[in-house]
């Protein structure tokens, strides 16, 4: 497959890939210094290298917000980030069984889709949480004890907005 290059990557500090087609590939390789790079917004580009979002995230030192939108080979998602890190969304991933999230300063995360395992740790400025569940469960198993501990790693949100089945279910299975 030919390659395409991005150019300067030091020059980036917002970065938005969207609909990459099957005749091109973005190289990891070329992606080793985006230290300039603050915001990064995948949109439905799943012709990438597999490892494209560690790679960048990994080169990215500065790297403040990151959203997966409409990536659907993704199954599991595993961030632990840098100080700088503050804004993590994931939106429209269906295949999405696994999201743990490591991040010291992280203020904001937001979710939609299918109900995954979600794991938040050492996350001490979060803030504001979105999950909205509005696909259910799925295709993904679920064991309640996952979601009280998720509520349990939440207890401290400032702004948290849950979908209400997702209540009620722990509800009615937690007693």
């Amino acid at each position: 497959m030919p390659t395409r290059k991005l150019g300067n990557p030091m020059s980036f500090e917002r970065l938005r890939l969207r609909s990459v087609s099957r005749s091109k590939t973005v190289a990891v390789d070329q992606m080793d210094n985006f230290s300039s790079l603050r915001t990064l917004h995948r949109i439905s580009v799943n012709r990438l290298v597999r490892d494209l979002v560690s790679a960048l995230f990994f080169s990215s030192p500065l790297l403040e917000s990151l959203k997966l939108e409409k990536y659907t080979r993704i199954q599991h998602i595993n961030i632990k980030a840098s100080n700088s890190f503050k804004a993590f969304a994931v939106a429209d991933c269906p295949n999405t069984a696994s999201i743990a999230i490591s991040a010291p300063n992280l203020e904001s995360f937001r979710y939609r889709g299918a109900l995954p395992l979600i794991q938040i740790k050492s996350c001490l400025r979060l803030v504001d949480v979105t999950l909205d569940l509005r696909n259910g469960f799925e295709n993904n198993e679920f064991d309640c004890e996952n979601g009280l501990d998720l509520l349990a790693s939440l207890k401290d949100i400032e702004i948290l907005t849950i979908s209400g089945w997702f209540l009620t279910f722990l509800r009615y299975y937690a007693l």
